[in-house]
């Protein structure tokens, strides 16, 4: 093959690269929308504050069991949450979470 056609390859791979990571980080995102769209606002309170756990990188990871107060009044109770950040026990936060499965939804203190 002569310069002009490896040259010719090259580019028609990189276009195809860069239109593949394109559509897949708008795949991504319209995913990450979907996923919070129905999260809702409520605040919380620390319960307890769990040992930190070390990652294999060597991040600190606090994690927290804390009661979620939902519109109604309502008390939810969930364990082993990652909520970034060192609060203390009986600290209130505001945290997101999804009203439909108030139990398995992820819980966070960002607004996704």
């Amino acid at each position: 093959m002569n310069n002009n056609g490896i040259m010719w390859l090259a580019a028609i791979f990189i276009i195809i690269s860069l239109t593949y990571t394109g559509c897949s980080y708008l795949q991504k995102d319209n995913a990450e929308k979907e996923k919070y769209k129905n999260y809702v606002s409520a605040k919380a309170v620390i319960d307890q504050k769990l040992p930190e756990r070390v990652t294999r990188y060597g991040a600190k990871q606090a994690r927290y069991n804390i009661t979620i107060t939902d519109a109604k009044g309502e008390k939810i109770i969930r364990f082993n949450c990652e909520l970034g950040g060192s609060l203390k026990e009986k600290d209130t936060v505001t945290v997101y979470y999804d009203p439909n499965d108030p139990n398995g939804s992820e819980v966070t203190t960002k607004r996704p």
